[in-house]
């Protein structure tokens, strides 16, 4: 199955950047388009009167069944995301169905958010929202959905039916994702407001979520932290502990995972390609795209042998700093158009 993704959510992605830092972009060192972006929206009321707490997880749940997963998606990109200065439980409890934030652009001019919560997604249980500008009278502006036009690919129906349900909408996650590093960070500050993200489904942050890698959920007795956090570095391809990307969006992939939340089904000519553990590459088969072996320099050495194909083992025959896997086809420099310049030779 091929994604019908198009540029268009690169635009959406780029009107959502939030950064403290360089952004990553979703291609092989492709840096994101040039424009606004946005960071350290503010909460929409003064803090409660209580003593500072940690990011607030989304509820513990099981997940019992495997849930959908696309024959093929790609790697996604984390500006994607928008950075909140706040706590997910002020925003799913605030009384005002419109939770409004402040964003600062880096020409330091402000712009003001409009978050609501309009679904559910029926596959995890997780609140589905719309993003949008707020106008100088405290209206919501209907023209500037920032994720509107975020198409979730098509899924083979399985656990359940949610593609309509998820164009269009963000995820909210507790937590951030520092773009110069491509690492998770939790922070809060000394009033008990944490930083969260919210991610347009078409983000690699999103995308792990729904697939069922839940934080602050477990599957059985384990935390499903560790596995959101290496899945968005595998839809990535951090090969490198910068955080550079080396895919291209719309490449085609296969996840699986030590749990079997996510269970392999590659298409035809795919193979395996790398395992990958919470913070880092656990080892490369080959790289995604060809060529850029050069550009791993310093780094792992892609190696078949000794990166072997997990799939179908139990958890406990699995290395134990590596949670999921990657099947991909090799691809050339000519199947990245967004990025000419992909991994050259």
């Amino acid at each position: 199955m091929k994604l019908n993704r198009s540029r268009r959510s690169s635009l959406a992605g780029a009107a959502l950047m939030a950064a403290t830092s360089t952004a990553v972009a979703a291609g092989c060192g492709q840096q994101p388009p040039t424009g606004p972006v946005l960071v350290n929206a503010s909460p929409p009321a003064a803090p409660r009167p209580e003593p500072p707490t940690p990011a607030a997880p989304l509820a513990p749940e099981e997940i019992a069944v495997p849930r959908p997963q696309s024959p093929t998606y790609n790697g996604g990109g984390l500006e994607e995301v928008a950075y909140i200065e706040g706590r997910v439980q002020d925003l799913e409890g605030s009384k005002d169905p419109v939770f409004r934030a402040t964003a600062r652009r880096v020409n330091g001019h402000l712009v003001k958010l409009a978050v609501q919560k309009v679904a559910t997604d029926p596959c995890v249980q997780v609140p589905l929202y719309t993003v949008k500008k707020l106008k100088a009278d405290g209206s919501v502006d209907e023209e500037t959905d920032f994720c509107e036009r975020e198409s979730y690919p098509a899924t083979p129906r399985e656990a359940c039916d949610s593609d309509p349900v998820l164009t269009g909408k963000a995820i909210a996650v507790p937590g951030y994702w520092d773009r110069l590093a491509g690492t998770y960070q939790q922070e809060c500050s000394s009033t008990g407001q944490c930083r969260f993200t919210l991610s347009c489904i078409t983000g690699s942050v999103a995308k792990c979520v729904h697939w069922g890698y839940v934080p602050g959920r477990t599957h059985g007795t384990t935390q499903l932290l560790p596995y959101f956090k290496a899945c968005v570095h595998a839809s990535r391809a951090h090969y490198l502990d910068d955080g550079k990307s080396f895919t291209c969006n719309d490449t085609p992939v296969d996840m699986y995972d030590k749990l079997g939340i996510q269970r392999p089904r590659p298409q035809q000519g795919m193979t395996i390609e790398s395992l990958w553990g919470e913070d880092r590459l656990h080892c490369p088969a080959r790289t995604r795209y060809a060529h850029c072996n050069d550009e791993l320099a310093g780094g792992p050495k892609p190696d078949p042998s000794k990166c072997l194909d997990l799939s179908g083992l139990p958890p406990e025959l699995w290395p134990k700093d590596a949670l999921v896997g990657i099947y991909s086809r090799l691809h050339e420099v000519a199947d990245c158009p967004m990025n000419p310049d992909h991994c050259p030779r």
